[in-house]
Order: structure tokens, then C-alpha cells, then sequence
């Protein structure tokens, strides 16, 4: 397969009907299970790509976030205030 067939490939599942699942099926697994590894006293609210996480202090919630980019920086995602 080459790369312009792999990209063609990829832009019919991006807006389709899948797509969505997807990215809850790889949000589920890399961020929701990592969350409750890592930080497992801190509850979250996640749906789609939209998260929020519920901190005790502003210390907490800047280090949370740091990890959060650092987790999901590797897969090309960021975060956004």
C-alpha cells in the first residue's frame, strides 16, 4: 500500500459514520484507562474528545494537565484552555 493509498484511506473514515467510535474506542483506552492508573483519585468526565478532570488545588491541575499533553502529545493531540 502506498502512502497516498494509505491517505485516501484514512480520509474516507475521518466524518464518517465510524469515526466517532473510534475515537471513543481510543479515548476509552488511551486516556480514560491511563487516568485511572496514574491518577486514580482524581475523578474525570470525558465525552468524545471533550475531558474534564477535577482537581483539589491549582498545583494539581497544572501537573494533571502537563501529563495529560505529555500522554496524548505522542498521538499528534494537545491540549486546549
Amino acid at each position: 500500500m502506498t502512502q497516498r493509498d494509505l491517505e485516501a484511506e484514512v480520509a474516507c473514515c475521518v466524518g464518517g459514520v465510524i469515526s466517532p467510535l473510534l475515537a471513543n474506542l481510543f479515548m476509552h483506552y488511551a486516556f480514560g484507562t491511563w487516568m485511572g492508573r496514574e491518577f486514580p483519585g482524581c475523578p474525570f468526565e470525558r465525552y468524545a474528545d471533550d475531558i474534564a478532570a477535577h482537581c483539589e488545588s491549582e498545583d494539581q491541575a497544572r501537573e494533571l494537565r502537563a501529563a495529560i499533553a505529555g500522554r496524548l502529545g505522542p498521538w499528534g493531540l494537545s491540549c486546549i484552555p
